[in-house]
């Protein structure tokens, strides 16, 4: 007796499957809630622009981690911990409540430095400078480049 036929393409990543899925799932909500505002052109560009832009870019990541799906070695699972889900989830949500009193600075230093300590190999001093980086980049873009009106130091600071 013979063992059937297997036919067709199986997939080796079901994390990049589920991944470009859920980014192509994303762009086309982007899409769709962005539908009626108004592209504009490059040079004068409307307030639709740059988001269905960005919509498209990612449903192409998305598209691309499909498509890797089937080309790639399967990759081995880590099992869940809560821990680190624990420590990356406490990080965020002590970023939003300082975010206000303490400022940018403080807050975002504390989310990304107490974020690294879910990873198992993490170095305290190397998290540090990564968090000051982090740090930098985000009030160069967000409060410097943007404009944002956000809170940088805390107001007793000043």
């Amino acid at each position: 007796m013979s063992s059937p036929v297997r036919r067709g393409i199986s997939v080796r990543s079901w994390q990049d499957l589920a991944g470009g899925l859920t980014l192509l799932a994303l762009a086309l909500l982007a899409l769709y809630l962005i539908r009626e505002l108004p592209l504009g052109r490059a040079v004068r560009m409307g307030p639709g622009y740059l988001p269905t832009l960005l919509a498209y870019c990612l449903g192409g990541l998305g598209a691309l981690l499909v498509g890797r799906c089937w080309l790639t070695s399967p990759d081995q699972l880590e099992a869940w911990s809560i821990r680190n889900l624990a420590i990356v989830l406490g990080a965020i949500i002590l970023f939003g409540l300082t975010l206000r009193e303490a400022g940018l600075v403080i807050s975002a230093f504390l989310l990304t430095f107490v974020s690294a300590f879910a990873a198992r190999d993490v170095r305290w001093k190397e998290s540090a400078a990564f968090s000051v980086g982090l740090v930098l980049f985000g009030v160069l873009v967000f409060v410097e480049g943007l404009g944002l009106p956000l809170t940088i130091w805390p107001r007793w600071f000043l």
